[in-house]
């Protein structure tokens, strides 16, 4: 029995009604109904879980909707730029919002204050970096708003064709932006920014975006 230990367990009904080992039997039941009942919590618990997490992606989805409807509704690069602010932080509750560009022939001071040091790191982003660790020179672009040194960044790459910029999201809530977060919605909303802002920006033919259109 010793080299079995399971067989008492699987076999329980073998022992019912024996006298000798009917107590055993009881027990051995009780403890088959208590795993079936802490499987169900945990099944119930994935199932919440799963409902959970789909009703966050059905409302980040629509809120990328109303992002989307309402950058194409701006019928200029300055109209871009403050809905785009705007809807950051309202819609998805980020503070902290900065957008550099560089490279193009109308942009306005506030975009093109960037170093080659920044310009470089940002075209060799893959994908939306999530964390705490940035440069001083991006933190600097929060200077006066809100104090972001214990907060944490969200840097997205902005490309069409090639990186042309980047937007900067930063919360003084160090744990909005990990490194173990996804990055899908984050991706998708740089993608969209890009094109949004590439309509009204004009690139000299060295610099330019090569899938801009712009001549």
């Amino acid at each position: 029995m010793q080299e079995h230990p399971q067989f008492l367990e699987e076999n329980a009904h073998l022992l019912l009604g024996s006298g000798e080992y009917e107590n055993n039997a009881v027990s051995l039941t009780e403890r088959h109904i208590k795993r079936l009942r802490e499987e169900k919590t945990q099944l119930q618990a994935q199932i919440r879980q799963l409902i959970r997490a789909g009703n966050e992606n059905d409302a980040i989805s629509e809120k990328m909707h109303r992002t989307m409807l309402a950058l194409f509704m701006a019928d200029s690069l300055s109209a871009t730029l403050e809905i785009l602010k705007k809807i950051i932080k309202e819609d998805f509750q980020v503070p902290l919002v900065a957008v550099r560009v560089w490279g193009a022939k109308n942009n306005a001071v506030s975009l093109t204050a960037v170093s080659p040091e920044v310009q470089r790191y940002a075209e060799a982003l893959d994908a939306p970096y999530c964390g705490r660790e940035t440069t001083q020179e991006i933190r600097g672009w929060f200077l006066g708003e809100e104090k972001t040194d214990r907060g944490s960044f969200a840097l997205l790459p902005l490309r069409v064709g090639k990186v042309f910029g980047l937007l900067a999201l930063a919360s003084p809530d160090e744990k909005r932006f990990h490194d173990g977060m996804g990055t899908l919605f984050l991706t998708r909303l740089s993608e969209l920014i890009s094109v949004a802002l590439v309509r009204y920006l004009v690139f000299d033919e060295k610099t330019r975006a090569p899938e801009t259109g712009h001549k």
